[in-house]
């Protein structure tokens, strides 16, 4: 299977870079997305212990104006990217 495509970027790097271009903090964004958002929890998607679900992804596209697909699909490559490795790592 020798995939050599690079490494896609994760939800949590995506995010990470959006903070700081838009010199955001954590605690910001969580008060700007509002309802069950803590900087705890926008911090646990940052360092990649928690994925982008489909509800977070349309409560960043309100608050930061980029679409849920684009979040989601972000996601799903950096997934099977990781699989990929897995299964050639396995071989």
């Amino acid at each position: 299977m020798n995939n050599k495509k690079s490494r896609p970027p994760s939800p949590a790097e995506m995010l990470k870079n959006e903070l700081e271009k838009r010199n955001l903090s954590q605690r910001a964004l969580a008060e700007k997305l509002g309802g069950t958002w803590t900087p705890p929890k926008v911090s646990d998607i940052i360092s990649g212990k928690r994925g982008i679900s489909e509800s977070s992804a349309l409560d960043l596209e309100i608050a930061l104006k980029i679409p849920a697909e684009k979040w989601l699909k972000c996601q799903m490559e950096r997934r099977l990217w990781e699989e990929r490795r897995r299964r050639e790592n396995a071989l």
